[in-house]
């Protein structure tokens, strides 16, 4: 997502669905997507995997094993948006980032 949509979408009263929990700060009002932490376990496991012997196309393709689902409340809050409980009941992290336009 280019880094000159947020402004825009802050003073459009356009609400972005963030690819990534760094979209936050930037002006998405929520992302779904796994940690970077849990994607590098993940990969240090297929590493380990490797150098134990097992060669590369043996290996299955994997999903990340946790996703996050993080709702910025300032940024809703800020475009007018209604959400649903089950969807703030659904969000793992709720957090409080003021974002200006």
């Amino acid at each position: 997502m280019k880094q000159y949509l947020y402004p825009v979408s802050i003073a459009q009263a356009i609400p972005i669905f963030g690819v990534n929990r760094e979209d936050l700060p930037r002006g998405a009002f929520a992302s779904y997507a796994s940690s970077r932490y849990a994607v590098g376990y993940q990969a240090a496991h297929h590493v380990s995997r490797v150098l134990a012997g097992i060669a590369p196309a043996d290996l299955p393709i994997e999903t990340p094993n946790q996703l996050e689902f993080v709702i910025n409340r300032s940024v809703v809050q800020q475009l007018g948006l209604e959400l649903s409980l089950d969807t703030w009941n659904f969000a793992s992290d709720v957090v409080q980032i003021e974002i200006t336009p």
